[in-house]
């Protein structure tokens, strides 16, 4: 008997995480990190995505704080991080400057989440690594590399590193595994248009589906 999710289910929730006092603390499975501008002061960061209970949350570090996010590069994802507002300093231009302990263990990582990756490219293998999208001008193909080939050394666009991350998404959150639905379910299930303007919405609403 099919289980009644209204009943049983919990809402999925996704948002900002916001350290307002010295010893805030959070601590999450690192899954994701992209690229895009702060949407009250226009200016570009680095966004890091934490998964925690079924529910996402971003924290978002402006390229300005290059020891910050050298920190967070040194992570993988999968690992289990906290994450401390441990301080402030003056920053001479008026107001003070968070400081941030990034605590983490190569060894303490969330076990279930990596195994989910694993059959996410399992997928991707079984499906000959096919899944192009249609030749329209909305943005650049949805495509993997072959698999039989040496792939090329090239650093993706900021637009291509998103599509790419729609099309994982795609797969471990929609189930798509052939090349003709891929736009459609992110369409029906985000309601909005497959175009670049969109792909930073698009990312966040697959997250929390």
């Amino acid at each position: 008997m099919n289980k009644d999710i209204w009943k049983e289910g919990s809402e999925v929730q996704a948002g900002w995480l916001k350290f307002s006092k010295i010893g805030d603390k959070f601590d999450g499975t690192y899954v994701d990190k992209y690229n895009a501008k702060d949407s009250k002061f226009n200016k570009e960061q680095v966004v890091f995505v934490f998964k925690k209970d079924g529910s996402i949350f971003n924290w978002g570090i402006n390229t300005s704080r290059k020891n910050l996010i050298q920190r967070m590069a040194s992570l993988k994802f999968g690992q289990i991080v906290g994450i401390e507002f441990s301080d402030t300093k003056d920053s001479g231009k008026g107001n003070d400057t968070k400081l941030y302990k990034i605590i983490a263990n190569p060894t303490i990582v969330d076990e279930d989440w990596l195994k989910e990756q694993e059959s996410i490219k399992q997928v991707e293998i079984e499906n000959g690594g096919d899944l192009i999208a249609d030749e329209e001008d909305d943005g650049p193909a949805l495509g993997f590399p072959e698999e039989d080939k040496e792939p090329e050394l090239e650093v993706m666009s900021e637009e291509e590193s998103k599509l790419q991350r729609i099309i994982e998404l795609a797969i471990d959150k929609l189930g798509c595994k052939e090349k003709d639905k891929v736009k459609d379910a992110v369409m029906e299930a985000t309601g909005l248009a497959f175009l670049p303007k969109n792909y930073d919405q698009i990312i966040q609403t697959l997250l929390t589906v």
